[in-house]
């Protein structure tokens, strides 16, 4: 695997880096790689498309951690703040990998945790284990439409807002949410097979009274098969976040209501707008990601266990800033 390659699958111009060390970006980058299954046939294509099952647990500290290597790499121009202003990164000295470095890994592995991912029931914990690491994949259930979304976010009374509103020549083509288990309830295992190419492969539950929804993603997509989407995440500490920029992408500090920051990058095919709303009080789950690391740090300290912001990403293929903003909801 290339790692342009691996940026394509991102699918979008602008990619957040957050300089907090929220985990080891190796562990971070095997938990990605396991699951990310490149269509060799598209691969001369512009954009690449995740399938159900490839979608990695936690995927934004994932992209965080890719995005750091991106940078040192040469593949960002630069890095900005939530302000627009250009970070000096503080980033570990690393070797500068050209943009056609392969990357080492078991596609004919890969492919078999994909396969194994992909039959996850909805709301499902599964983790597999192979080599030292694990692999999984966010607990979500399908959306078939944004007034599901909305009526399960009142019924939840949840602090997550819909921030857009899409022209109507646009249809649902995609939609889904995730859910973390709160404080208290947790994840229990309910089968553990080792299998006779050893991965292991591990069942968890969680009780429904005790999930929330921490985040979701919606796609939309028009006659001429231009894609906008709206994604939402919960995270930690979220204030000291800096955003690759490719290129000379134009990039515009906004305000938005009810949001605490607000940026915008605008390419030359497509731009995307980020929003940051501040959780008061923050929201405690039990963390997914300390099930996955046997050696995980204590609870207390371990940032997934709590969510201090909700970020926004609302990306637009053919649009300007102006025009995505056109959309916010006022």
């Amino acid at each position: 695997m290339k790692i342009s390659d691996l940026l394509d699958v991102i699918e979008d111009d602008t990619v957040p880096i957050q300089e907090k060390n929220i985990i080891a970006s190796e562990r971070i980058m095997e938990v990605t790689m396991a699951k990310i299954h490149m269509d060799e046939a598209n691969n001369g294509s512009a954009r690449k498309k995740l399938g159900k099952g490839t979608i990695a647990l936690l995927i934004a500290a994932a992209v965080l951690a890719l995005s750091v290597t991106a940078y040192a790499s040469g593949l960002f121009s630069r890095l900005v703040n939530w302000q627009g202003q250009t970070l000096e990164a503080e980033t570990e000295p690393m070797a500068t990998m050209p943009p056609n470095a392969e990357m080492i890994r078991d596609e004919a592995r890969d492919a078999v945790i994909n396969s194994i991912l992909e039959q996850r029931a909805d709301r499902e914990l599964i983790i597999v284990r192979h080599d030292g690491s694990a692999s999984s994949t966010e607990r979500t259930a399908p959306l078939t439409s944004i007034e599901e979304l909305s009526e399960l976010l009142t019924k939840e009374s949840s602090t997550l807002t819909i921030p857009i509103n899409v022209p109507e020549d646009y249809t649902l083509v995609m939609g889904r949410v995730c859910f973390e288990s709160a404080q208290g309830y947790g994840y229990t295992l309910i089968s553990k097979e080792t299998r006779e190419d050893g991965l292991v492969v591990e069942h968890y539950s969680a009780p429904v009274d005790g999930d929330f929804i921490s985040g979701y993603t919606l796609e939309w997509e028009n006659a001429a098969g231009q894609r906008i989407s709206l994604q939402a995440v919960m995270m930690n500490d979220a204030g000291d976040t800096g955003f690759g920029v490719w290129g000379e992408s134009k990039v515009v500090d906004l305000s938005a209501a009810g949001m605490d920051d607000a940026l915008a990058i605008e390419g030359e095919q497509s731009s995307t707008v980020w929003l940051r709303q501040v959780l008061d009080p923050p929201v405690f789950c039990e963390s997914a990601f300390a099930v996955m690391d046997d050696t995980a740090i204590d609870a207390d300290e371990n940032p997934f266990s709590t969510f201090t912001d909700v970020i926004y990403k609302i990306y637009a293929q053919e649009k300007t800033v102006d025009e995505i903003q056109a959309m916010l909801v006022s």
